[in-house]
Parts: C-alpha cells; structure tokens; sequence
C-alpha cells in the first residue's frame, strides 16, 4: 500500500495510519475476508467502477503502519464540468468495522484523501444495516391497503441506527 502516511499525532491513534491506493488484487482480498450475509456489496466489487460510465474511480485501502488492511473504498469520482474537480461516491461502502470505536481514526485521513485528490463533496453509503424483517414477519403483515413502513422490523440493528 503506497501513499498519503497519517501520523499518530494527527488523529490520536496508537500507531501512525497508512491510507492510500491500494491494487485490485490486495482490495480483492480484503473483501474475501469480509464474506458471510453481512459481506460487502457488490457496488464496492472493482469490476463495478468499469461499468460505470463518465465516472473515474480509486481503489484506496488503509490500515495500521506496516499491517494487514483494515478497510478499504470503491470511490467513484464524477467530474464536475469546467473545474478540476470530482464529486466522489462510495456506493455502499466504504467496507470497513463500522463498530470500531475510533471511527474518526480512518474516516477522517480518508475525507482528507478524496479532498486532496480533487473531491468538492463525498457521498457515503455506509453498510450496516438499521432495521431487517424475516420473510415470514412480511408476508404475513403486507398485502392490500397495507405497508412495509407499517411493519415492524425482527432486529434493529444499534449499530445501523
């Protein structure tokens, strides 16, 4: 992993950050660790930016110093017409432990990333879930003159919320 190195002082860790482009192979891998129901979208898969049209896109990939991956982002980067500069999206994603207690530890130095790379404004769409229904639960409770909105979920997710 090359790229931007954020100190330890800059964002109170522990131990300095490194955060920066990362290869298809290495970000694929990544994502191979992070299977299961709750694995990473689809819309954070590489081969997604290829069919996006008009967009440019980064792979970019952080963790501590020296260590293995602990997140990484699909960023989707959209010119913005006469400037040198992007809208930036990460569609789903970024993937990363959304639990982790020091969220601003790696949100922040990849805010800092996409702005230096040209980005006038970011668009996240974070992965955990807020509210999931069972199958059963809306089957039985929609149908005529009735909503989804109306249901109320099997788990809510702190997290998500």
């Amino acid at each position: 992993m090359s790229a931007l190195l954020v100190t330890a002082a800059s964002v109170g860790r522990p131990a300095p950050l490194r955060l920066g482009p990362v290869t298809p192979e290495a970000y694929r891998a990544f994502l191979a660790t992070r299977g299961g129901a709750d694995g990473p979208s689809f819309l954070q898969v590489p081969a997604w930016a290829r069919v996006k049209e008009g967009w440019c896109h980064q792979l970019v990939g952080w963790g501590p110093e020296g260590g293995e991956l602990t997140g990484v982002a699909l960023v989707l980067l959209r010119p913005f017409p006469g400037t040198r500069r992007y809208f930036a999206y990460l569609p789903e994603g970024p993937v990363a432990d959304w639990a982790d207690p020091d969220l601003d530890g790696w949100l922040g130095p990849l805010l800092g990333h996409l702005r230096a790379s040209g980005a006038f404004a970011v668009r996240i769409g974070p992965g955990p879930a807020h509210r999931r229904w069972d199958a059963a639960t809306v089957k039985a409770a929609t149908g005529p003159g009735r909503r989804l909105s109306d249901v109320l979920a099997d788990d809510v997710d702190p997290l998500g919320t």
